[in-house]
């Protein structure tokens, strides 16, 4: 067997593999939803049922087949489909359960591994940026089934192993004209470029798939749109507060630069002039 076609058989066994791995999640959604559900806090059977009924709204199948679950951190989450047998698990950051500004005093938050001054100006900040209201809970809500209505998984699913071999087949290819004397060098630098393009896409697709969910989540109704402005303004507070913390804190779950997600910013303005043009 020669060398060539023993690295080609590595390359598709790996990515044979990546895609595997990819489906496990979404196959068996209960497993990541209890490795990332907060221990010992079921969500309340009312908000349940809300996750339900605002499904069942915007025309997703097999509502039923939803599981909710609370997240360790501050954001939410999908996993899985309707239409698989397991169903899908939809994942809700633990603030929604605060209904005022008491709630966020009493709850599990620390900064730096310290109680938080809730009287400092940065407790201040906090309280009143994660207390949602009802129109934020909606919205974000909203924004998640759209990911299992749109079926956003299979995208990232499918994308890594198929990079993968693309990116195989063009480093073998590519050194032969461009660097036949060095045929090693040129594989390893279409290696490093094509998962700079790689990752660069999956920057793209997740950026589009984000705004594609807020766009679908706000047309739901002015409201939740409006939740969805309140969502980010609030968001935005949050990110400014941890920017003022060097060291680790339970917040940092919910950190301001998160890769796979666009800027803050940026989805607030598409929300924003979205409103003005509806």
């Amino acid at each position: 067997m020669s060398r060539i076609y023993r690295m080609r058989n590595a390359v598709y066994c790996c990515a044979g593999g990546l895609l595997c791995l990819n489906f496990i999640p979404h196959t068996f959604p209960s497993l990541p939803a209890r490795s990332l559900s907060w221990v010992g806090n079921e969500p309340p059977p009312q908000l349940v049922d809300h996750v339900h009924k605002i499904a069942h709204v915007m025309g997703l199948p097999q509502t039923e087949k939803i599981n909710v679950f609370l997240g360790k951190g501050l954001t939410s989450m999908t996993f899985g489909s309707t239409w698989l047998p397991n169903g899908a698990a939809i994942g809700l950051p633990r603030t929604v359960l605060f209904q005022n500004p008491e709630d966020v005093r009493n709850s599990f938050l620390e900064s730096a591994g310290a109680p938080i001054d809730w009287d400092s100006e940065l407790g201040t900040s906090l309280t009143a940026a994660l207390t949602p209201s009802t129109q934020q809970i909606n919205f974000v809500i909203a924004h998640e089934v759209a990911h299992l209505k749109n079926s956003d998984w299979m995208a990232r699913v499918v994308l890594p192993p198929v990079t993968l071999v693309l990116a195989y087949h063009v480093a073998r290819a590519v050194p032969q004209y461009v660097a036949p004397k060095h045929g090693l060098a040129g594989f390893v630098l279409v290696m490093a470029a094509s998962l700079a393009v790689y990752l660069q896409l999956v920057a793209s697709l997740s950026h589009r798939q984000e705004f594609r969910a807020d766009k679908t989540a706000a047309q739901c109704s002015s409201g939740y749109a409006q939740g969805g402005l309140d969502h980010f303004a609030k968001r935005m507070k949050v990110d400014s507060a941890l920017q003022l913390r060097k060291k680790a804190s339970t917040l940092d779950r919910f950190k301001p630069s998160f890769d796979l997600h666009p800027p803050v910013q940026d989805r607030f303005d598409r929300l924003q002039t979205l409103m003005a043009n509806s």
